[in-house]
């Protein structure tokens, strides 16, 4: 064993094996515990929200001077408990227990309210049973903040477990905050069962080294029987081959990141455009589909673009219209969107020296622009192929685009982009899609969604908060592709003024 040894370390080629399986056991430990703590993470963003949601709900569906009669005339839980003539409390009551049924959540769901004279809050209605004005002191001091403004708190760690929390103010008809509704999840299973699944991964993994080690080993006797040269060569091609395929990963991988960063946030959007969503579904690792924001003077513009392409080539696109839109609005002051696809048009063609007929220069791009009064008084609406979905009063009109692309070389007859005016009102939704929603393959035939369902997708769902709706388009997108892979890149932009 020993020779074994002195021979492995004498040999470079076989140094360079050991070094590559031990930094696959170092990677492969890497993975598992960024893996562990990634879940950990999604799932504490994913249940927080879920709770938010729940509890923002539930303040809004208790009748805030119910609560208050309830806690002014009851001091005591005996007397809730031995009056079952109280139907103001068992109506909240059947409300929390609705709620925890209809969400999934395991544990009760409860009213409070925070005394400043005592220092301390009373659990007062509970969703399992009747439990009434019961005095709770080991709070976070979230609790007190989050009581007035409601949050998101968690996890935290009392004597029952680990938690995450959500609160929402229950306010009277006067606007004033009478008490509070708390939602909770016990994070302990899922970090007890977030820690098993690692733990058989990391059990699978050992039992892959090991088998790899064993191969290893054994390559190894046969590499020191065969001459030197032979080894290095086929070592050399090995680490060249490696090599390529690292630096092609990792320079999708750096791609990916420039795009994500030149993308806005939806944070960002929200300011300006509150009530909106954006669903963003790139079919690689990169994305020929982007969206696009700025704010001009007293304007806000918003784009859905749709590159020629889609991976990598459509990732170049979209990086060379994203740069091109920015200088356009912030460097060359045009915020007209007719006057801005006609510029976009004329430095595509530029960048992409389109002339002639050449077909080889027909790379181009979609997109729907339109651009808001900060007001909400009207907007302004151009597209290349895109066009601008309008609901008002539950009505869907559609707003058509000029039918050529931005670029495009010579193919199409260009006679100028054109704006359409549309004076707003408050309640009007709007959207702005490529088109890989429609064109994506599934359901029963394994045919396209098509526009017509995807407007019959958002006419069914409008009165909903636009962040669930995106959330429903993602849903419903899910459940029609099933297995089928995506076919595009996906992009649906709504805003509701």
């Amino acid at each position: 064993m020993s020779n074994l040894i002195r021979l492995i370390l004498s040999n470079s080629s076989i140094r360079i094996l050991v070094y590559v399986f031990a930094m696959i056991v170092g990677i492969t430990i890497f993975f598992l515990v960024v893996g562990y703590y990634t879940q950990m993470r999604i799932y504490e963003r994913g249940e927080l929200q879920k709770l938010s949601g729940v509890a923002n709900t539930l303040a809004l569906q208790i009748d805030g001077n119910m609560h208050q009669t309830l806690y002014e005339h009851y001091p005591r839980e005996e007397q809730i408990k031995s009056v079952r003539e109280v139907d103001l409390y068992y109506e909240i009551h059947k409300i929390l227990k609705n709620a925890k049924i209809a969400n999934n959540i395991d544990s009760p769901i409860y009213t409070m309210v925070y005394s400043k004279e005592r220092g301390y809050f009373e659990l007062c209605i509970f969703s399992d049973s009747v439990y009434w004005r019961s005095p709770w002191k080991k709070f976070k001091p979230e609790h007190i903040e989050y009581y007035t403004t409601g949050g998101k708190i968690g996890p935290y760690v009392d004597e029952h477990g680990t938690w995450l929390s959500a609160l929402a103010p229950i306010k009277n008809s006067k606007g004033e905050i009478v008490a509070a509704v708390q939602v909770d999840e016990l994070f302990d299973d899922f970090i007890w069962r977030t820690r098993k699944e690692i733990g058989i991964e990391a059990l699978i993994s050992l039992v892959i080294i090991g088998i790899v080690a064993y191969i290893l080993l054994r390559s190894i006797r046969g590499i020191l029987k065969k001459e030197e040269a032979l080894t290095k060569e086929i070592l050399q091609s090995n680490q060249i081959i490696e090599q390529k395929n690292k630096d092609i990963t990792d320079s999708i991988q750096y791609a990916k990141r420039i795009q994500e960063a030149i993308l806005p946030s939806e944070e960002i959007i929200r300011k300006s455009l509150p009530d909106s969503f954006v669903l963003f579904i790139p079919r690689d690792i990169v994305s020929g589909d982007f969206y696009w924001f700025a704010e001009h003077n007293d304007r806000v513009l918003i784009a859905a673009v749709d590159c020629t392409g889609h991976g990598v080539p459509g990732a170049f696109m979209s990086m060379i219209g994203n740069t091109l839109l920015n200088e356009i609005v912030n460097q060359k002051n045009i915020s007209d969107p007719g006057e801005i696809l006609n510029a976009l048009d004329a430095e595509i063609k530029k960048a992409l020296k389109q002339e002639g007929n050449n077909p080889e220069t027909r790379d181009g791009m979609d997109l729907a622009l339109v651009s808001i009064c900060k007001n909400y008084q009207n907007l302004k609406f151009s597209g290349a192929f895109r066009p601008l979905l309008h609901i008002r009063n539950g009505v869907l009109s559609e707003i058509k685009a000029n039918r050529f692309p931005i670029g495009g070389g010579g193919a199409y007859q260009k006679t100028g982009f054109t704006t359409t005016n549309i004076e707003l009102q408050k309640g009007d939704i709007l959207y702005l899609f490529s088109d890989g929603y429609p064109d994506q393959i599934g359901g029963n035939n394994h045919k396209k969604i098509t526009t017509k369902r995807f407007k019959e997708i958002i006419l069914s769902n409008i009165n909903k908060p636009m962040h669930e709706q995106g959330k429903i388009l993602k849903n419903e997108l899910s459940n029609w592709q099933g297995e089928n892979e995506q076919m595009d890149d996906i992009l649906v932009i709504g805003i509701r003024v």
